[in-house]
């Protein structure tokens, strides 16, 4: 489901505001928050559901270096800080550069490697940054 698909203008997005707004209004913003959270990963995992774990791993991942930078001892705090951005820079480049990579090692070399096609999960970009 992209955003400006009728499934998501006319369905997704009309019904998941609605329900946000009613519980928002007669139950608690709690709900209304716990609902939204719902609706987005409903949204996330409706495109690739197996991406739905590399989203979770991410944000697990930076969730964790980040709450070592924050309470963490001080001389380790760098090396969290590092290792949070090897680990989102590294999914940036298997996902969006390894194809491009062994095109172009394949075209200067005159090798014949094998380049898989991996989809691009959606928003990583979104997500990493």
């Amino acid at each position: 489901m992209l955003f400006n698909s009728y499934e998501f203008v006319l369905g997704f997005l009309p019904v998941a505001g609605a329900v946000f707004a009613l519980l928002a209004r007669f139950v608690s913003v709690k709900w209304a928050l716990h609902w939204l959270t719902l609706a987005s990963v409903g949204f996330y995992a409706w495109w690739h559901p197996p991406y739905l774990a590399l989203l979770f791993l991410s944000s697990a991942v930076n969730f964790h270096c980040g709450r070592q930078i924050a309470t963490g001892a001080e001389v380790h705090r760098h090396r969290w800080l590092v290792a949070g951005i090897v680990f989102n820079l590294g999914l940036l480049a298997i996902f969006k550069y390894t194809a491009f990579g062994l095109r172009s090692i394949n075209a200067m070399a005159g090798w014949d490697l094998f380049v898989p096609q991996i989809a691009l999960p959606l928003a990583i970009s979104f997500y990493t940054f």
